[in-house]
């Protein structure tokens, strides 16, 4: 048997229409072989590499989509500075419906940097390749479901399917339920991903059963 070990880097990949790939034998002396195989079985990506952390927030941003998940599509965006998320429930995922989502988050945090998606046929389009160059935004592809490239959005993704499972609530309860949870939690850096973007922390049900000095007077006041 031949034990074959890849050397073709990814980087290089893209630029070729006819990908070659070169394999060497780990056995019987080491025999070489050179395989021409056809460009589309490989997606079109960047070189593989872990993501540097953005120098501020709502700066890079990864997107995904959820396909047909509870009877909807859902698009969920990660800003990779803070790990706030945001994710809209949606029939369709086409450019269009999905620009209009994207417009409603980039009212209430601006434009970002950079947007990091997959080879989706949505984010390859010329629409949203417009929408992303008259915006003064980076697109950057990677392959689909890649960790090393898009999988923050991939594995907020699993964790927002598993607690919309979960929920006894209506749909729309469970996720705003899920989101502001989600968006108070603390990370390994001690903040919240409410905390790192906004500067302060979401006010929940939880937060009356400790109110603070200054909130109690002024209820004091109030009466």
């Amino acid at each position: 048997m031949f034990n074959f070990r890849r050397i073709t880097p990814f980087c290089f990949e893209k630029r070729l229409s006819k990908h070659k790939m070169t394999i060497y034998s780990t056995n019987l002396g080491g025999g070489v072989a050179t395989l021409t195989l056809p460009s589309e079985i490989f997606c079109v990506h960047h070189c593989v590499h872990p993501w540097m952390l953005p120098e501020k927030p709502w700066s890079r941003l990864h997107i995904d989509h959820a396909i047909n998940f509870l009877g909807f599509n859902w698009l969920v965006v990660t800003d990779a500075y803070t790990k706030y998320l945001c994710i809209n429930a949606t029939q369709s995922v086409s450019a269009k419906s999905t620009i209009k989502l994207l417009q409603e988050d980039f009212r209430h945090f601006g434009f970002p940097h950079t947007v990091v998606t997959d080879c989706a046929a949505t984010f390859k389009s010329e629409e949203f390749q417009e929408f992303c160059k008259e915006n003064g935004i980076v697109h950057l592809t990677g392959a689909p479901y890649h960790p090393a490239n898009n999988g923050a959005a991939e594995r907020l993704v699993q964790t927002f399917k598993q607690a919309l499972k979960k929920s006894a609530k209506a749909q729309n309860d469970a996720l705003q339920d899920f989101l502001r949870n989600y968006r108070r939690t603390p990370l390994s850096t001690g903040y919240s991903p409410s905390e790192l973007l906004n500067g302060h922390q979401i006010r929940t049900k939880i937060d009356t059963l400790l109110p603070s000095p200054v909130h109690t007077a002024q209820g004091k006041q109030a009466k």
